[in-house]
């Protein structure tokens, strides 16, 4: 109940108050016009939460285990069928700045088409000590089937073949040469974002705290301050970039320096830098293929059958609604009785809506994104990103240098030990003729006023970013 005499209390984060009533949260995002943010979604992954130590922290994505094969600009014999092949790697594909190189002696690939596909076998592999990284023989595996095949036509510059693993190897020969399994390192950054609310101590006459014990006080203030760290938690997890610009600093209260402002890069560059494009326009408009296309991109990443979040703007719901209904009559535009259940008494009830899409081996569940959609926030007409989704699985990825499998998606909050404070940190400073003691602190301020400042200090890791997606409208080109 609301406390008519204050005592000496610490101000209480939503989170804290409702810790142990999670069903609260939706209704009170209601009451702020928000809805269910991306950031919750990742909070209730196991281990999608941790604190690291340091404003900058490494983490190092596993790269894929298998290789393909790009033929470089030297390619020499393989004039007949049984002729040997002799060629060079890509050195922007295959060959690294250090002349590092992986296909071995032994290792199949294939090359043609799935008419008339024949097997190659890597013969020998000879270091060039240079960007070529290797020349390589081969000869084709079964030259007496298929004659009229030449290696020659079929194996040419710029050329990617796929590579078999493991090589072919006789009984009783020598063990094959073992090859390093890489990772790729990544840099993340923590993000500070602030808030402060303001109050002329009159106001506090009729404001009406809450004392939660244990915790701290709260009021409806302190919940709208905190709903608008979490709009700007859900802005730069979803649109961030990191800061590479070197005049966004501003001065550091310890010494005066310039502090660099750093930047959280979000789901939406990520998947920009690192992942596919499905685009469309107004006129060829968002129809079931699409969803086709993104299982292709599925299998080729290596989710064959997966579980994707479709991030989405309201509009391109509504597109996939009205494209899903036309595809499931064949464009009638009328329901059959399959999708017209009797509600008794001869009356039908109509309900168009789909939570999820099964298609192709994916499960793509479709997610309305709240900041998508507002339009205070990026709901603004001209950014188009009501017509958009970010598209991404959800799952465990392997952490390249320690093993370990990790949330694919973790949130990180600067904090070590005991002090994880900064997840979500409240501090108040009373002012003259404040409530003394309802903040436990001494009066601070010399004007008639007090003030709540509120900071959160997090970043984003989003791992195998390559297998993200975009999906965007081109019709829209930013400009009015």
């Amino acid at each position: 109940m609301p406390i008519a005499r204050y005592t000496s209390a610490d101000i209480a984060t939503t989170l804290e108050v409702f810790a142990n009533k999670p069903q609260v949260w939706p209704e009170l995002r209601k009451s702020f016009g928000q809805g269910i943010l991306t950031f919750d979604l990742i909070s209730t992954l196991k281990g999608a939460d941790k604190f690291v130590g340091s404003e900058t922290f490494e983490v190092h994505e596993e790269l894929p285990p298998f290789r393909t094969l790009k033929i470089g600009d030297t390619v020499s014999g393989g004039a007949t069928t049984g002729a040997l092949i002799t060629f060079n790697l890509d050195a922007t594909a295959d060959v690294d700045t250090y002349y590092h190189y992986y296909p071995r002696v032994g290792q199949s690939f294939w090359a043609g088409c799935a008419n008339l596909m024949v097997e190659m076998v890597i013969m020998s592999v000879t270091a060039t000590g240079d960007v070529n990284g290797a020349t390589i023989t081969a000869y084709k595996k079964n030259s007496l089937a298929n004659t009229g095949w030449h290696p020659a036509d079929y194996i040419k510059t710029g050329q990617v073949f796929p590579l078999s693993p493991a090589v072919n190897a006789g009984e009783g020969t020598a063990a094959t040469t073992p090859t390093h399994t890489g990772y790729q390192h990544f840099d993340y950054y923590t993000q500070v974002l602030k808030d402060a609310l303001g109050f002329e101590n009159a106001e506090f006459a009729r404001e009406r705290f809450v004392e939660y014990e244990g915790i701290g006080l709260y009021n409806h203030e302190v919940a709208r301050m905190d709903m608008n760290l979490d709009a700007a938690m859900e802005s730069s997890i979803m649109f961030g970039n990191k800061t590479s610009n070197i005049l966004i600093v501003q001065t550091s209260l310890a010494d005066s320096t310039s502090a660099k402002v750093y930047g959280t890069q979000g789901i939406w560059d990520w998947n920009t830098e690192r992942g596919y494009t499905i685009d469309y326009t107004d006129a060829t408009d968002f129809i079931i293929e699409h969803f086709y296309e993104l299982a292709e991109f599925g299998e080729s990443v290596g989710l064959p059958a997966s579980t994707w979040l479709f991030d989405s703007g309201g509009d391109l719901l509504r597109r996939i609604e009205k494209s899903c209904k036309s595809y499931i009559t064949n464009a009638t535009g009328s329901l059959n009785e399959m999708f017209t259940p009797d509600a008794g008494g001869g009356m039908k009830d109509l309900t168009v809506g789909f939570k999820h899409i099964m298609i192709g081996g994916q499960t793509v569940v479709l997610k309305p994104n709240y900041i998508m959609n507002n339009p205070y926030l990026f709901g603004i007409s001209t950014l188009g990103l009501k017509d958009a989704a970010a598209v991404y699985p959800i799952g465990l990825a392997r952490e390249g240098k320690t093993g370990e499998m990790i949330p694919n998606l973790q949130l990180i909050y600067r904090g070590l030990g005991n002090f994880k404070d900064r997840k979500r940190a409240f501090a108040p400073f009373l002012g003259v003729g404040g409530p003394k003691g309802m903040f436990g602190s001494p009066t601070v301020l010399e004007g008639d006023i007090s003030k709540i400042h509120a900071l959160v200090d997090f970043g984003l890791v989003y791992l195998d970013s390559w297998k993200g997606v975009r999906v965007v409208n081109t019709s829209y080109t930013g400009t009015v």
